[in-house]
């Protein structure tokens, strides 16, 4: 009787220990990714914009270096990212593949080569604009009915749009996804217009761009499991645009419509 009785706490207290240290029911495990900005002499870069792209879901996050030239981004879900920095006075650089974990604690050191100042007011300069059209063959679609839209952009003068096709050393390819969480899906690969070829003067390598309109067309399929009605479709683009001296950070914007359908 006295080994029960003296065992008993212990058992108490290993159960409470094993009770606090489970993780909480319903949580999902996410990633923290850190870093600090430098330029090519080692000194911190302060208020550079840092901003990461889940290449699969486009979410996107976006910072800004502190005194200290750093950055934190926290509750990041696991994937592979894209990242992109820019500061004033410095070419803007990309950093492609990084791998989120979860619980990953990862952190970077990245250097700035010096490039063009920054103009005032160029944080609110918007180049592109982007907009839907669907290219309907009736008034309304039936679930598992195949259709094409078009994303269209409209870019201003001086400025280009990069092509769907990854340039090492290159800016940021444009990148177009239907979003997964809605009664459509991509139905197969994506058509791009014809583009111009040339050397660009910001990443002095041949690239693959667009002037003045580019029109991307999806096709798109109606889920067989939607439910009928009215409903939201949702393209996520991402993409980055340059003119001859200078270059803004990747962004990804969100463009929809509405489209009908029955059984």
């Amino acid at each position: 009787m006295s080994l029960i009785k003296n065992s008993a706490p212990l058992l108490v207290l290993l159960i409470l220990c094993s009770t606090l240290s489970a993780p909480a029911s319903g949580q999902t495990p996410t990633a923290t990714l850190n870093g600090t900005i430098l330029d090519e002499k080692g000194a911190v870069v302060v208020r550079a914009r840092v901003t990461v792209v889940n290449t699969s879901t486009s979410l996107q996050r976006e910072v800004t270096t502190n005194d200290a030239g750093y950055f934190t981004m926290h509750l990041l879900p696991p994937g592979n990212y894209r990242l992109s920095a820019l500061g004033d006075g410095f070419c803007p650089i990309e950093i492609q593949a990084i791998v989120l974990r979860a619980n990953d604690q990862k952190s970077l050191k990245i250097q700035l080569t010096p490039g063009p100042t920054l103009q005032s007011g160029t944080q609110n300069i918007e180049p592109v604009t982007w907009s839907l059209k669907i290219k309907r063959h009736s008034r309304a679609h039936r679930r598992g009915d195949t259709f094409e839209v078009e994303a269209i952009a409209r870019i201003g003068p001086g400025w280009r749009l990069y092509s769907l096709k990854k340039i090492e050393g290159g800016a940021s390819p444009t990148l177009i996804a239907v979003s997964e969480v809605q009664a459509f899906e991509l139905a197969g690969e994506i058509r791009s217009p014809n583009s111009l070829t040339g050397r660009d003067p910001n990443f002095a390598v041949e690239v693959e761009y667009f002037k003045r309109e580019a029109t991307f067309t999806l096709p798109i399929k109606v889920r067989t499991s939607a439910t009928p009605g009215s409903r939201e479709l949702e393209i996520r683009v991402g993409f980055q645009t340059c003119n001859a001296t200078l270059c803004l950070p990747p962004k990804t914007v969100k463009v929809d419509a509405e489209i009908e359908f029955f059984d």
